[in-house]
């Protein structure tokens, strides 16, 4: 069917030029600046976008009504849309009347950037609406970044500090994430992230069946070699959450020596 592309006695907006009644409809010429700011920029190659990544609200707007428009115009659709759905707080939506809306501030200010970027990232809403809150948050962050992650990367660095290990041949101890580059190209960066997890677990009963800690600074060198050759993998695969952390990761396991250092995620 037809769509209106304008709406009457609206004071703001742009105004027919035949019609000073009508004013353009806000979502037709809002959508027409995805293509309008690179023609201007002189970034019409960057066109069509390889995802438009939008919240499920706004779905009919970029899925039927832009599609139109760009076919209308005969210019290339984008060529995927992914609708993710909602964070909630305690099963509703957030919202000021309700004032259960939780700030990035909040979250910079309590956990700082790494940590909020990861924390939102493994709580993304992919197939269904996902219950997030401060308290959840605190408790990912101390389980998942202090106790997991950060734990695991300081564990391993004491070992190698006191069994003078130094690094040679991990590569052959790298790993590889099963059903991370499948999830990542879903975009259910939740589920890759939680495949990193599984391996920084396994990792973690790895070195407690194997007690390097109990064995000679020969004996022990097998273990560590696993262990750092895991370690610089994970730091990899969460590079793209944790651009800061994986460096300070592959900074410290580089050599030639790998010594104990400040706590990735102090516990909060």
């Amino acid at each position: 069917g037809d769509l209106s592309i304008s709406r009457a006695n609206v004071p703001w907006g742009i105004p027919i030029p035949w019609d000073k009644s009508q004013t353009i409809y806000v979502w037709f010429d809002a959508l027409i600046n995805y293509y309008s700011a690179l023609k201007i920029t002189g970034k019409e190659d960057f066109w069509p976008a390889d995802l438009h990544l939008i919240g499920k609200e706004i779905l009919w707007f970029h899925a039927v009504i832009w599609e139109a428009m760009l076919m209308a115009a005969k210019l290339p659709v984008p060529k995927e849309v992914f609708a993710h759905n909602f964070y909630m707080i305690d099963g509703r939506k957030m919202s000021k009347s309700l004032g259960n809306v939780i700030a990035p501030q909040q979250l910079m200010d309590k956990f700082g950037p790494e940590a909020t970027r990861y924390l939102i990232a493994s709580s993304f809403p992919y197939d269904k609406d996902s219950d997030v809150g401060l308290q959840r948050f605190t408790e990912k962050y101390n389980a998942d970044l202090a106790n997991g992650l950060g734990n695991l990367v300081a564990r391993v660095a004491k070992l190698c500090e006191t069994k003078n290990y130094s690094p040679s041949n991990f590569e052959s101890a790298s790993l590889k994430i099963a059903g991370y580059h499948d999830f990542m190209q879903k975009f259910q960066v939740n589920l890759a992230l939680e495949e990193i997890w599984k391996q920084i677990k396994a990792l973690d009963v790895l070195i407690n069946n194997q007690k390097p800690w109990e064995k000679a600074d020969e004996e022990a060198q097998t273990t560590l070699t696993t262990a750092v050759g895991n370690i610089l993998s994970i730091a990899k695969a969460v590079e793209p959450f944790l651009p800061e952390t994986a460096a300070k990761i592959e900074k410290q396991f580089a050599g030639p020596k790998i010594k104990s250092a400040k706590p990735l995620f102090p516990r909060i």
